[in-house]
């Protein structure tokens, strides 16, 4: 079944639309087609237009579908150049693909992480975040980042491509590193990472936030050099509004603050240092602990070290 369902996932890297047939899916693991289905990992397709021969098992044959007087139900017939007329059962003209949305969804429900923003038709979502042991990333699910578009697709994906802290995965195949303009993502892809169970696709989210995020610099000679997370913190531009509400929230390192409190601590409306706090906890710079939507805002170790950045560069350099 592992197998199975890993192939599954190299064919949604490679084809825009992977089709099962009846017959291979009567090949499948048992249980398996009934778990994805149940998971909403795979969707019906329609009857398909062309079935494979059971005599010969060579020639794709156009079935046509008709209605006998002396029956009372619907067969369908082909006629084959080897083995002339041969009957199929209707339910053999079934077929199926992977639901890509349903796959999102699912990877964005059961980790918890929110709810999957499609950036790109079919193509990029967004899951939501992650915080654990005060690393946070900006989760988002690709497919096809091999492809001759791909370039296009990550331009599209707009919060993709500007995420401070992008955690990316794809099916199967881990896209080349000059697609990344700013950051380059940590990248992981499913048939290495993940675990179909009973009940879900289980995700190692723990080896997952262990992987590196690398910054993205074009260089005059066309290259994309990797560089440290120090070039991430010079990267982010904070509002002034932005930067008030951080330094707040820095108050308080070992406690979170209430909306309420924060507006008094930075001195800011609602509106404003709500639309601050939104912008720091997509750059990684904030969190919300515990997943609530009115308290419990606090600062990140990403958050502290920017603020120390900043305060170093402000720093009038020692007279020689």
């Amino acid at each position: 079944m592992i197998e199975q369902f890993a192939r599954i996932l190299r064919l949604i890297d490679h084809y825009r639309q992977p089709l099962f047939a009846f017959d291979e899916i009567q090949r499948w693991p048992q249980g398996l087609f009934n778990r994805l289905f149940e998971l909403n990992i795979l969707r019906d397709a329609g009857t398909a237009e062309v079935i494979r021969c059971t005599g010969c098992d060579e020639h794709m044959l156009e079935p046509d579908i008709r209605k006998y007087p002396t029956l009372d139900r619907q067969v369908c017939v082909a006629k084959c150049p080897e083995c002339g007329r041969v009957q199929f059962e209707l339910e053999q003209l079934q077929q199926w693909t992977p639901n890509i949305e349903g796959l999102a969804s699912h990877l964005a429900g059961t980790s918890n992480l929110g709810i999957a923003t499609s950036l790109v038709a079919s193509r990029c979502w967004r899951l939501g975040t992650i915080h654990r042991n005060d690393v946070y990333r900006e989760v988002f699910f690709a497919r096809g980042l091999t492809w001759d578009d791909a370039k296009d697709v990550v331009t599209q994906a707009d919060r993709l491509s500007k995420s401070a802290a992008p955690l990316l995965l794809v099916p199967a195949l881990i896209p080349d590193t000059s697609l990344w303009r700013r950051f380059i993502p940590a990248c992981a892809a499913l048939t290495e990472i993940s675990v179909l169970t009973s009940s879900a696709l289980q995700v190692d989210w723990n080896s997952l936030l262990q992987i590196p995020i690398t910054c993205a610099m074009e260089s005059s000679g066309g290259g994309l050099p990797n560089q440290t997370g120090e070039e991430a913190l010079r990267a982010i531009v904070l509002t002034d509004a932005e930067r008030t509400v951080l330094q707040a929230l820095a108050q308080k390192k070992d406690s979170t603050f209430t909306l309420v409190e924060l507006e008094d601590a930075a001195g800011y409306r609602k509106h404003t240092t709500s639309k601050a706090v939104k912008r720091l906890i997509d750059l990684g710079l904030a969190v919300r602990p515990g997943r609530t939507k009115r308290k419990g805002l606090g600062i990140t170790s990403f958050g502290s070290a920017y603020l120390e950045r900043s305060c170093s560069d402000a720093l009038p350099a020692e007279n020689a």
